[in-house]
């Protein structure tokens, strides 16, 4: 009875491997070997400092940095979680293999790896909401332009 029960528990497994929709599990670079602290103060400020730096699943990594008000987020993981994140945005052309300014940043693959890029920064006082935005979207394809060389 216990050869049954362990053969139909193999089958089930595999059964669960084969049909996951993200892909197989990510074996890239940890997000925080990508977004190093000079690469993050040069987006966020001299004094930004790293305050996260998680394993969120086996699909993705996570690492974050902030400076005050202003953050810097990137998300590097198997291209099949990642896309789940683009949500129809607009293409980027010419950035990685394929890339989106999703809802939540720059989502960019590099062969089968990708990364979700997020910023945001503190408005100026007097800085129309717009500028800050476009100054920000700007940053994001710029940091994953570079992060993506890295992959």
């Amino acid at each position: 009875m216990k050869r049954l029960i362990v053969s139909i528990g193999l089958g089930m497994a595999a059964l669960s491997l084969a049909g996951c929709p993200f892909g197989a599990a990510y074996s890239g670079p940890d997000a925080c070997t990508l977004l190093t602290a000079p690469l993050a103060r040069g987006v966020i400020g001299s004094q930004a400092r790293q305050v996260s730096s998680e394993k969120l699943s086996e699909f993705d990594t996570k690492c974050e940095y902030r400076n005050g008000l202003n953050d810097v987020t990137l998300e590097a993981g198997s291209w099949g979680w990642m896309k789940r994140t683009v949500n129809g945005g607009p293409p980027i052309v010419g950035l990685g293999d394929e890339a989106y300014m999703g809802p939540f940043g720059v989502v960019a693959r590099k062969g089968d790896k990708g990364i979700t890029v997020q910023i945001s920064l503190a408005e100026k006082l007097g800085t129309p909401v717009n500028q800050t935005q476009a100054h920000e979207n700007r940053l994001k394809k710029q940091l994953a332009a570079q992060l993506l060389a890295k992959l």
